[in-house]
């Protein structure tokens, strides 16, 4: 049996913007002594700096909703939300993404651009942004995101003829 490029694609999202984010889980399970200097992880002569992740925490300190959710974690209100060590809120261990349209286009581009997913379809790019972040809605919009690609419906159209 020969398996074919897309079977063997990876799993999750692969991004320039995910891998920050993945760097920072990976040193986290190393249990290493880090110093976090404004947004930066270092650890010896590496610097590990996010930019997407300092986006959201600066979108978050002036989210109306977003503050309104941390008080409930602050009084034990929503234990479905926590508080990580970074200042940022977290849903069920995922990165809370405030209301902000520029962001999540940001978010939602990354995931459907890359160059490992190859445009995937509704299902696939939401299983894959679930497993980092979270917003009202986002099963909805990641949907309406890629209906709105002509490729991705040219697509979903001959995959269904081949059934």
């Amino acid at each position: 049996m020969v398996a074919d490029a897309l079977s063997r694609k990876r799993t999750h999202m692969s991004s320039k913007t995910l891998k920050g984010l993945e760097l920072l889980e990976n040193f986290r399970d190393l249990d290493l002594n880090l110093d976090s200097l404004l947004g930066k992880v270092q650890c010896g002569m590496i610097v590990v700096d996010n930019k997407l992740m300092n986006e959201i925490k600066a979108l978050q300190a002036t989210n109306e909703v977003i503050q309104g959710r941390r008080k409930l974690v602050e009084t034990s209100k929503a234990p479905e939300f926590e508080m990580g060590s970074d200042n940022i809120l977290w849903c069920n261990k995922r990165i809370c993404v405030p209301d902000n349209a520029e962001l999540r286009k940001t978010i939602l581009d990354e995931a459907h651009k890359s160059k490992l997913s190859i445009h995937p379809g509704a299902t696939k790019m939401y299983k894959d942004l679930k497993q980092k972040f979270w917003w009202p809605g986002m099963k909805k919009q990641v949907a309406e995101y890629v209906a709105s690609f002509l490729t991705c419906q040219k697509a979903k159209v001959e995959h269904q003829k081949h059934v």
